[in-house]
């Protein structure tokens, strides 16, 4: 799928997305979204500069879709709508949160090399639901800025 990069595009991309979603909600009492439109509208929020609207967007679609099992990219795209907002815990959960998704992605995005893991899917589910009890972010240590870019070796 392509990004748009023009805030009018970008901005009229939300708007199809969300009236799609509506409509689905609306004709047939559930999202029906094979294409995973509700995993971009965050970050689309996020390149508009709109963090407020990308966090009432994942607000928006926990209450509608509460068991959603999610997508690792977007939970990322959450984790820093929520660190811009300034909510640190909640930033930091929901970082953990996306680690456990996709024990390959934070890695890869800091150009570090993963070896393949061998573990159990349970002991994620574990660790998981441990990192949803994380009240006060110390799951995350102190020195991680999501606003600031990272590079391997620094």
């Amino acid at each position: 799928m392509d990004f748009p990069t023009d805030p009018r595009k970008i901005a009229e991309r939300i708007r199809r997305y969300e009236r799609a979603l509506r409509r689905d909600l609306e004709t047939m009492g559930s999202i029906d979204d094979g294409a995973g439109k509700r995993y971009m509208l965050g970050a689309l929020y996020l390149a508009l500069g709109d963090v407020q609207g990308a966090l009432e967007s994942y607000a928006w679609l926990q209450k509608v879709v509460p068991n959603d099992s999610g997508e690792p990219v977007d939970s990322l795209c959450w984790t820093l709508a929520l660190y811009r907002a300034g909510d640190r815990p909640a930033a930091s959960r929901k970082l953990v949160q996306t680690m456990l998704r996709n024990l390959y992605l934070n890695p890869a995005l800091v150009g570090i090399a993963q070896p393949r893991l061998d573990i159990w899917r349970d002991d994620l589910c574990r660790l998981n639901a441990a990192a949803s009890q994380d009240t006060h972010g110390d799951l995350v240590p102190p020195t991680f800025r999501p606003d600031r870019p990272v590079r391997a070796g620094s």
